[in-house]
């Protein structure tokens, strides 16, 4: 059983959300994003990332929240279900570790947030940090959509 687990944390609005750090893969700061027509609210686009095309995921919508208003977006890559996907995040903070009886599961009276899209919410020293379940977040968008293209990776 893990007693520690090691997380990437990445900041919207004032909240800090986090994700298991082996799904991150680099931290990018993106100029334009193109949009997709057709494509689901939560998508905001597609990027070129060396040989890749990159859906960019709105995680703030999904979370109910707004991003600041930058003219250059930070893009969390991750891997997800064995392809790739940018978050796009307001900033990415650092890798930390945290004890497994730190977190505990989500109250449903989080009213900011479906708590079905968190593993679990963190303490931290003074710090709370909201544990994003990637697999609940973004499964919902790919199911909903199913028989359309929405979250592909390929080489250009």
């Amino acid at each position: 059983m893990k007693q520690n687990v090691q997380l990437i944390l990445f900041g919207i609005e004032d909240k800090e959300f986090g994700i298991e750090a082996e799904m991150a893969r680099e931290v990018i700061s993106c100029e334009e994003i193109t949009p997709v027509p057709t494509t689901p609210s939560i998508i905001s686009g597609i990027i070129s990332l060396r040989e890749y095309i990159i859906p960019i995921v709105a995680i703030n919508k999904k979370l109910c929240m707004n991003l600041k208003d930058d003219e250059k977006s930070t893009v969390l890559i991750v891997e997800w279900q064995g392809e790739r996907v940018g978050l796009l995040v307001d900033s990415v903070k650092e890798i930390v570790d945290i004890s497994c009886a730190s977190i505990e599961l989500p109250s449903p009276m989080l009213a900011f947030v479906n708590t079905n899209y968190l593993n679990g919410i963190g303490k931290l020293n003074d710090r709370i940090i909201f544990i994003v379940n990637m697999d609940n977040l973004l499964a919902e968008e790919v199911k909903k959509h199913q028989g359309t293209t929405v979250l592909v990776q390929t080489k250009s």
